[in-house]
């Protein structure tokens, strides 16, 4: 009876609407074919979090009552460690995707292309967050409200991949 229990409590907590989770993984497909990719899986960090503070008060309930059955804690830390690192693993795969496009050779000429202005002293890493893969993004750069240069998103990923500490844009 107890393997049954612990079975059916892992299928049912595989359910939850958290990444990595199928149930999250499946919330991130609907999501993506209704509002993007990028935006999708801002939205389910936001959803896994709002939905792992529930999971984490249930799961010291039953950890609690179950006198320490350390699988439930288990499974907690993994999932707070992959929602943590989740944002990180996200930036990572921006940069990657745009790399991989720049070595296909298939932008700009097939993305549309957004117009963005930053100040000059403006973290490039940060600026990066902020690139969507479907669009190819050309920055005008300004100092005291003076255009300064125009970057292409090319030259900024080159100069952040090719620099070993963090960078202004101003600096690329």
């Amino acid at each position: 009876m107890q393997w049954i229990l612990a079975n059916l409590s892992l299928g049912i907590i595989n359910l939850f609407p958290i990444l990595p989770l199928d149930g999250g993984r499946a919330l991130l497909l609907l999501l993506e074919q209704h509002i993007g990719k990028a935006t999708a899986k801002k939205w389910m960090n936001q959803i896994s979090f709002l939905c792992l503070i529930p999971a984490t008060f249930g799961m010291a309930v039953l950890f609690w009552k179950a006198d320490g059955t350390f699988g439930m804690i288990t499974i907690l830390i993994f999932l707070c460690y992959t929602l943590l690192s989740g944002n990180r693993l996200i930036k990572y795969q921006k940069i990657h995707h745009t790399a991989f496009r720049m070595e296909k050779g298939d932008f700009p000429e097939t993305l549309p292309v957004e117009h963005l202005g930053v100040r000059w002293d403006y973290p490039a890493k940060k600026l990066l967050k902020n690139f969507r893969g479907d669009k190819y993004y050309v920055v005008n750069v300004f100092r005291e409200g003076v255009l300064v240069k125009t970057l292409t998103e090319t030259q900024i990923l080159n100069r952040v991949l090719t620099s070993e500490r963090s960078i202004t844009i101003s600096e690329c």
